[in-house]
Parts: structure tokens; C-alpha cells; sequence
């Protein structure tokens, strides 16, 4: 391998944690304006976007060897 790799998997391990943390903001968003309509899932849909964004913040944050 190339001495870039290390360098690409960092950039990788960034924005997969962005998408994740975008993919959840989403899933807050519309969960939030459309509490009527899901009704029963409305606390399973904010848990799991809370969830998402939690842990796409800890993967970019997150310091890689």
C-alpha cells in the first residue's frame, strides 16, 4: 500500500461520522414536524436520531492512530 492510506481511512472515518450525524438530524427534523403522524414511534424515531447524531459527533471527534 501507499503511504496515503493511512490519510484516506482518517478522511473516510470523518465523513462517514458526518453522513451519520446528517442522517440523523434528518430523522430528528421530520420525526419532530410530524409528531402526529407517527404517534407511537415518535419516542423510538427522536431516540434513534439523538442516537445517530450522538454517535456520528463521537466518530469525528474521535482521534484515529
Amino acid at each position: 500500500m501507499s503511504r496515503n492510506s493511512p490519510t484516506v481511512s482518517i478522511f473516510a472515518e470523518k465523513l462517514f461520522g458526518l453522513i451519520i450525524a446528517v442522517l440523523g438530524i434528518i430523522l430528528v427534523y421530520n420525526t419532530y414536524n410530524t409528531m402526529n403522524v407517527a404517534r407511537v414511534a415518535t419516542i423510538f424515531l427522536l431516540f434513534a436520531g439523538f442516537s445517530l447524531v450522538s454517535l456520528g459527533i463521537i466518530i469525528i471527534t474521535a482521534k484515529t492512530e
